[in-house]
Protein backbone atom coordinates (compact mmCIF):
# COMPACT_ATOMS: atom_id res chain seq x y z
CA UNK A 1 0.00 0.00 0.00
CA UNK A 2 1.65 3.20 -1.20
CA UNK A 3 0.72 6.37 0.69
CA UNK A 4 1.43 9.51 -1.35
CA UNK A 5 1.78 12.91 0.38
CA UNK A 6 -0.78 15.36 -0.99
CA UNK A 7 0.93 18.21 -2.83
CA UNK A 8 -0.08 20.91 -5.30
CA UNK A 9 2.12 19.40 -7.99
CA UNK A 10 0.64 15.90 -7.88
CA UNK A 11 -2.97 16.59 -6.85
CA UNK A 12 -3.91 19.73 -8.79
CA UNK A 13 -7.07 18.99 -10.78
CA UNK A 14 -7.66 15.73 -8.90
CA UNK A 15 -10.47 14.61 -6.63
CA UNK A 16 -11.40 11.55 -4.57
CA UNK A 17 -14.53 9.48 -4.18
CA UNK A 18 -15.82 8.56 -0.74
CA UNK A 19 -15.67 4.82 0.00
CA UNK A 20 -19.03 3.12 -0.54
CA UNK A 21 -18.15 0.03 1.48
CA UNK A 22 -15.44 -1.42 3.72
CA UNK A 23 -13.89 -3.77 1.20
CA UNK A 24 -10.56 -1.96 1.62
CA UNK A 25 -10.33 -3.38 5.15
CA UNK A 26 -11.16 -6.99 4.27
CA UNK A 27 -7.62 -8.19 5.02
CA UNK A 28 -7.13 -6.14 8.21
CA UNK A 29 -6.64 -8.45 11.19
CA UNK A 30 -6.94 -5.63 13.73
CA UNK A 31 -7.55 -1.91 14.03
CA UNK A 32 -5.85 0.53 16.42
CA UNK A 33 -7.83 1.77 19.40
CA UNK A 34 -7.91 5.45 20.30
CA UNK A 35 -8.38 6.53 23.89
CA UNK A 36 -11.66 8.36 23.24
CA UNK A 37 -13.39 5.37 21.64
CA UNK A 38 -12.23 2.48 23.84
CA UNK A 39 -15.49 2.20 25.77
CA UNK A 40 -17.54 1.95 22.55
CA UNK A 41 -15.18 -0.57 21.02
CA UNK A 42 -15.22 -2.73 24.16
CA UNK A 43 -18.86 -3.59 23.57
CA UNK A 44 -18.24 -4.76 20.01
CA UNK A 45 -14.66 -6.05 19.78
CA UNK A 46 -12.16 -8.05 21.79
CA UNK A 47 -9.42 -5.56 22.72
CA UNK A 48 -5.84 -6.61 23.41
CA UNK A 49 -2.44 -5.08 24.02
CA UNK A 50 0.17 -6.00 21.40
CA UNK A 51 3.78 -5.11 20.67
CA UNK A 52 4.49 -3.67 17.22
CA UNK A 53 7.46 -2.06 15.52
CA UNK A 54 6.63 1.24 17.20
CA UNK A 55 6.10 -0.19 20.69
CA UNK A 56 3.07 -1.35 22.62
CA UNK A 57 -0.46 -0.37 21.66
CA UNK A 58 -4.09 -1.35 22.13
CA UNK A 59 -5.88 -2.99 19.21
CA UNK A 60 -9.34 -4.30 18.40
CA UNK A 61 -9.21 -7.86 17.10
CA UNK A 62 -11.12 -8.42 13.86
CA UNK A 63 -10.28 -12.04 13.04
CA UNK A 64 -9.18 -15.43 14.29
CA UNK A 65 -6.12 -17.31 13.10
CA UNK A 66 -6.27 -18.03 9.40
CA UNK A 67 -9.20 -15.72 8.78
CA UNK A 68 -10.06 -12.44 7.07
CA UNK A 69 -11.62 -9.39 8.72
CA UNK A 70 -14.82 -10.92 10.08
CA UNK A 71 -16.46 -7.52 10.46
CA UNK A 72 -16.41 -7.07 6.67
CA UNK A 73 -18.80 -9.26 4.68
CA UNK A 74 -17.91 -10.89 1.38
CA UNK A 75 -19.64 -8.00 -0.43
CA UNK A 76 -17.75 -5.37 1.58
CA UNK A 77 -20.46 -4.37 4.05
CA UNK A 78 -19.57 -3.57 7.65
CA UNK A 79 -21.20 -6.08 10.01
CA UNK A 80 -20.43 -4.38 13.33
CA UNK A 81 -22.53 -1.84 15.21
CA UNK A 82 -19.66 0.64 15.52
CA UNK A 83 -17.12 1.67 12.87
CA UNK A 84 -13.70 2.37 14.47
CA UNK A 85 -12.03 5.68 13.72
CA UNK A 86 -9.12 3.69 12.30
CA UNK A 87 -11.34 2.90 9.31
CA UNK A 88 -13.16 6.20 9.04
CA UNK A 89 -10.17 8.15 7.82
CA UNK A 90 -9.64 6.01 4.73
CA UNK A 91 -8.18 6.68 2.14
CA UNK A 92 -6.21 9.32 4.08
CA UNK A 93 -3.42 8.97 6.62
CA UNK A 94 -1.15 11.31 8.53
CA UNK A 95 2.52 11.19 7.57
CA UNK A 96 5.46 12.58 9.52
CA UNK A 97 6.75 15.69 7.75
CA UNK A 98 10.36 16.48 8.66
CA UNK A 99 10.81 19.06 5.90
CA UNK A 100 8.35 21.71 7.13
CA UNK A 101 7.46 23.51 10.34
CA UNK A 102 4.33 21.41 10.78
CA UNK A 103 4.87 17.86 12.12
CA UNK A 104 2.28 16.22 9.88
CA UNK A 105 1.40 15.93 6.20
CA UNK A 106 -1.77 14.34 4.84
CA UNK A 107 -1.15 11.25 2.73
CA UNK A 108 -3.47 9.52 0.28
CA UNK A 109 -3.80 5.80 -0.50
CA UNK A 110 -4.90 5.15 -4.08
CA UNK A 111 -4.64 1.38 -3.98
CA UNK A 112 -8.42 1.07 -4.41
CA UNK A 113 -8.79 3.46 -7.33
CA UNK A 114 -10.58 6.33 -5.60
CA UNK A 115 -8.34 9.03 -7.13
CA UNK A 116 -10.11 10.68 -10.07
CA UNK A 117 -10.18 13.81 -12.21
CA UNK A 118 -11.71 16.85 -10.56
CA UNK A 119 -14.49 16.96 -13.14
CA UNK A 120 -15.80 13.51 -12.16
CA UNK A 121 -19.33 13.80 -10.72
CA UNK A 122 -19.82 12.81 -7.07
CA UNK A 123 -16.23 13.44 -5.99
CA UNK A 124 -14.46 15.82 -3.60
CA UNK A 125 -11.63 18.10 -4.83
CA UNK A 126 -8.30 18.03 -3.03
CA UNK A 127 -7.47 21.67 -3.73
CA UNK A 128 -9.25 24.94 -4.40
CA UNK A 129 -8.62 26.96 -7.56
CA UNK A 130 -5.88 28.89 -5.71
CA UNK A 131 -4.03 25.68 -4.85
CA UNK A 132 -4.99 25.74 -1.17
CA UNK A 133 -6.59 22.71 0.54
CA UNK A 134 -10.31 22.44 -0.12
CA UNK A 135 -12.78 22.66 2.75
CA UNK A 136 -13.23 18.89 2.62
CA UNK A 137 -9.47 18.25 2.73
CA UNK A 138 -9.10 20.68 5.65
CA UNK A 139 -11.76 18.67 7.50
CA UNK A 140 -9.81 15.51 6.69
CA UNK A 141 -6.66 16.96 8.26
CA UNK A 142 -8.55 18.12 11.35
CA UNK A 143 -10.04 14.68 11.85
CA UNK A 144 -6.74 12.86 11.31
CA UNK A 145 -4.88 15.08 13.79
CA UNK A 146 -7.57 14.53 16.44
CA UNK A 147 -7.49 10.79 15.76
CA UNK A 148 -3.71 10.69 16.03
CA UNK A 149 -3.90 12.45 19.40
CA UNK A 150 -6.33 9.79 20.61
CA UNK A 151 -4.06 6.99 19.33
CA UNK A 152 -1.03 8.61 21.00
CA UNK A 153 -2.83 8.77 24.35
CA UNK A 154 -3.68 5.08 24.07
CA UNK A 155 -0.08 4.19 23.17
CA UNK A 156 1.25 6.18 26.14
CA UNK A 157 -0.93 4.06 28.43
CA UNK A 158 0.30 0.85 26.78
CA UNK A 159 3.95 1.84 27.29
CA UNK A 160 3.30 2.70 30.93
CA UNK A 161 1.57 -0.62 31.58
CA UNK A 162 4.43 -2.58 30.04
CA UNK A 163 7.05 -0.55 31.93
CA UNK A 164 5.37 -1.65 35.19
CA UNK A 165 5.18 -5.28 34.01
CA UNK A 166 1.40 -5.34 34.16
CA UNK A 167 0.86 -6.95 30.74
CA UNK A 168 0.73 -10.74 30.51
CA UNK A 169 0.01 -13.05 27.54
CA UNK A 170 -3.69 -13.53 26.85
CA UNK A 171 -3.78 -17.14 25.74
CA UNK A 172 -7.09 -18.36 27.13
CA UNK A 173 -10.21 -16.64 25.76
CA UNK A 174 -13.34 -16.89 27.88
CA UNK A 175 -14.95 -18.96 25.12
CA UNK A 176 -12.86 -22.14 25.23
CA UNK A 177 -14.00 -23.12 21.72
CA UNK A 178 -11.85 -20.26 20.34
CA UNK A 179 -8.60 -21.52 21.87
CA UNK A 180 -7.44 -23.46 18.79
CA UNK A 181 -7.75 -20.36 16.57
CA UNK A 182 -6.72 -17.73 19.10
CA UNK A 183 -3.97 -15.43 17.71
CA UNK A 184 -0.54 -15.29 19.31
CA UNK A 185 0.93 -12.11 20.73
CA UNK A 186 -2.17 -10.80 22.50
CA UNK A 187 -1.81 -9.43 26.04
CA UNK A 188 -4.06 -8.28 28.86
CA UNK A 189 -3.53 -6.56 32.20
CA UNK A 190 -3.10 -9.00 35.06
CA UNK A 191 -5.69 -8.23 37.76
CA UNK A 192 -3.47 -9.19 40.70
CA UNK A 193 -0.57 -7.05 39.48
CA UNK A 194 -2.93 -4.14 38.88
CA UNK A 195 -4.33 -4.45 42.40
CA UNK A 196 -0.78 -4.49 43.81
CA UNK A 197 0.22 -1.15 42.25
CA UNK A 198 1.72 1.36 44.63
CA UNK A 199 -0.25 4.52 45.36
CA UNK A 200 2.21 6.54 43.29
CA UNK A 201 1.95 4.21 40.30
CA UNK A 202 -1.83 4.10 40.51
CA UNK A 203 -2.04 7.89 40.53
CA UNK A 204 0.23 7.97 37.48
CA UNK A 205 -2.03 5.46 35.74
CA UNK A 206 -5.02 7.65 36.52
CA UNK A 207 -3.22 10.73 35.18
CA UNK A 208 -2.54 8.95 31.88
CA UNK A 209 -6.14 7.77 31.59
CA UNK A 210 -5.14 4.15 31.96
CA UNK A 211 -8.02 3.12 34.20
CA UNK A 212 -10.57 3.58 31.40
CA UNK A 213 -8.53 1.53 28.94
CA UNK A 214 -7.72 -1.26 31.39
CA UNK A 215 -11.37 -1.68 32.33
CA UNK A 216 -12.43 -1.47 28.67
CA UNK A 217 -10.02 -4.28 27.77
CA UNK A 218 -11.28 -6.49 30.59
CA UNK A 219 -14.92 -5.88 29.60
CA UNK A 220 -14.13 -6.53 25.94
CA UNK A 221 -13.04 -10.10 26.62
CA UNK A 222 -16.72 -11.05 26.53
CA UNK A 223 -16.91 -9.75 22.95
CA UNK A 224 -14.48 -12.38 21.64
CA UNK A 225 -17.54 -14.59 21.24
CA UNK A 226 -18.75 -12.28 18.46
CA UNK A 227 -16.03 -13.51 16.10
CA UNK A 228 -17.38 -16.99 15.24
CA UNK A 229 -20.89 -15.54 14.94
CA UNK A 230 -19.65 -12.92 12.50
CA UNK A 231 -17.88 -15.67 10.57
CA UNK A 232 -21.22 -17.42 10.09
CA UNK A 233 -23.06 -14.22 9.14
CA UNK A 234 -20.39 -13.27 6.60
CA UNK A 235 -20.53 -16.68 4.95
CA UNK A 236 -24.33 -16.63 4.65
CA UNK A 237 -24.77 -13.00 3.54
CA UNK A 238 -25.78 -12.48 -0.07
CA UNK A 239 -24.24 -9.63 -2.11
CA UNK A 240 -26.27 -6.45 -1.79
CA UNK A 241 -26.31 -3.07 -3.43
CA UNK A 242 -23.89 -0.96 -1.40
CA UNK A 243 -24.72 2.44 0.01
CA UNK A 244 -22.46 5.37 0.82
CA UNK A 245 -21.43 4.56 4.39
CA UNK A 246 -19.75 7.94 4.74
CA UNK A 247 -16.99 6.40 6.79
CA UNK A 248 -15.03 9.62 6.85
CA UNK A 249 -17.18 12.54 5.88
CA UNK A 250 -20.74 13.46 6.76
CA UNK A 251 -21.87 16.69 5.13
CA UNK A 252 -18.27 17.81 4.95
CA UNK A 253 -17.53 17.17 8.63
CA UNK A 254 -15.68 14.31 10.30
CA UNK A 255 -17.30 12.65 13.28
CA UNK A 256 -16.12 10.24 15.94
CA UNK A 257 -19.52 8.57 16.31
Amino acid sequence: MAIVPISRLQFAGKSWRRPTDCGFAAAWTSVPVGHVEAAKLACNFALAWVKGNDGWRLIALTTLVGGRNLYVSQDGQWLGRYVPTGLRGYPFRLLRDTRSQTPWAVGYDDSHGLLLDESTPGTEPFLNADGQPSEALASVAQFLIARESSFAASKAVAQALQARELLVPWTNPLDASLAARWPNGLHRVDESRWAALSDADFLEMRRLGAIELVVAQWVSEQAAGHLPLLEQVGAQRQPARTKDLKLSISDGQFQFD
